[in-house]
């Protein structure tokens, strides 16, 4: 479970996840359709357009993968290992790639312009559980206070998140010992 390949370290917008969530999706409404039909008759067939929240969330979520899969392969260099998340930039929240440099992080949304935060600019950073009203099931968010930026924070797979969580505390312990 503690794997980064693990499904519950990937996000909706990955392969594995998405097909179950498609799955279910589209398999259920035809079960309950099938089940219901001999009961409603034809107003069972009204289970039907819960298929549409299927095809729905496949186009949708298979587009957004498909963009953040290609951000991710355009980013990625023998330095830095591109990691798969959710960035806050204000009001904008967006799916995107997060790289962790020798003195800076990177934030690349899929939709936004991309952030580059030099780690001694980071006054502090808190870990969270709730990232921007939502809450963070095998996911660690960090929402970092830096005085350029009104909100900025960052999801990761927990498994990821050892590194960011490392060069995050030294950064806020060598600015708290400059000042």
């Amino acid at each position: 479970m503690n794997s980064p390949r693990s499904i519950f370290h990937q996000w909706l917008w990955e392969p594995a996840p998405l097909a179950i969530f498609v799955t279910f999706f589209l398999v259920a409404p035809a079960g309950l359709t099938l089940g219901l039909f001999p009961r409603l008759g034809a107003y069972s067939l009204f289970c039907l357009f819960s298929m549409l929240i299927g095809f729905g969330s496949w186009i949708t979520y298979g587009i957004v993968g498909k963009k953040v899969r290609a951000l991710e392969r355009e980013l990625a260099t023998e330095e830095n290992h591109p990691v798969q998340g959710l960035i806050v930039n204000g009001f904008i929240q967006s799916p995107g790639v997060i790289l962790l440099g020798e003195n800076k992080i990177a934030l690349h949304p899929i939709v936004g312009d991309p952030v580059t935060v030099p780690l001694d600019e980071i006054q502090s950073f808190r870990e969270r559980n709730y990232f921007n009203g939502s809450l963070l099931i095998f996911k660690t968010g960090f929402r970092l206070i830096v005085p350029t930026h009104k909100r900025l924070g960052f999801a990761i797979p927990k498994s990821h998140a050892g590194p960011f969580r490392l060069a995050l505390w030294e950064a806020q312990k060598e600015n708290q010992e400059k000042r």
